[in-house]
């Protein structure tokens, strides 16, 4: 009987082929493929088409082809809390870059982004020159503005046994902005 079934399994995943294919069990628990299922037996649809998702469709006594129930979601475990321990919060200071918080203290145990900050940071600059024709010296004084849109990162670190504090680091353009640590245990 394995043999047989695994002959017509390669058969019908061989190449697209133009007729629809049932397959169905019979009142002695025998399983069956074909084109034409018995009228009184429950009969699924088998998809012979290559790479299609929707696989196996159930078909009832009428001919009316129901769609599979999808799966239910699976729940995915959270992340382990690392926490932050004291030796290494000290070495974290304000203007650090957010990659080198990164490389040590490790991925936090949660984060937040909390959208862009925008920021102007004026630049004058003086400079003297002497006119040819009056041979007077004139200062000119140019001033820039340049304004752009810092992203407002924050990094929690939070509690553990071993250390009962939660450290809350706050990143502006890619830089620490401020730090917190707050026993919380």
């Amino acid at each position: 009987m394995n043999k047989s079934l695994g002959f017509v399994f390669c058969a019908l995943l061989s190449g697209p082929l133009a007729a629809e294919v049932y397959k169905w069990v019979d009142e002695n628990g025998g399983t069956h493929y074909g084109e034409h299922p018995p009228a009184n037996a429950s009969a699924i649809y088998v998809d012979v088409r290559p790479n299609l998702a929707e696989g196996l469709k159930k078909q009832d006594s009428a001919g009316k082809i129901e769609q599979p129930v999808p799966a239910p979601p699976v729940a995915v475990a959270p992340a382990p809390v690392h926490g932050l321990p004291f030796d290494i919060f000290i070495q974290i200071q304000r203007g650090m870059s957010e990659a080198e918080v990164l490389l040590r203290a490790g991925t936090p145990d949660q984060e937040a982004t909390e959208g862009t900050q925008e920021h102007t940071v004026a630049i004058a600059s003086t400079a003297k020159s002497t006119t040819p024709q009056t041979g007077q010296t004139v200062r000119n004084t140019i001033v820039q503005s340049n304004t752009s849109n810092l992203v407002l990162k924050t990094y929690y670190y939070l509690p553990t046994i071993a250390d009962p504090f939660i450290t809350i680091i706050t990143f502006r353009g890619g830089w620490v902005n401020d730090i917190q640590r707050i026993r919380k245990l």
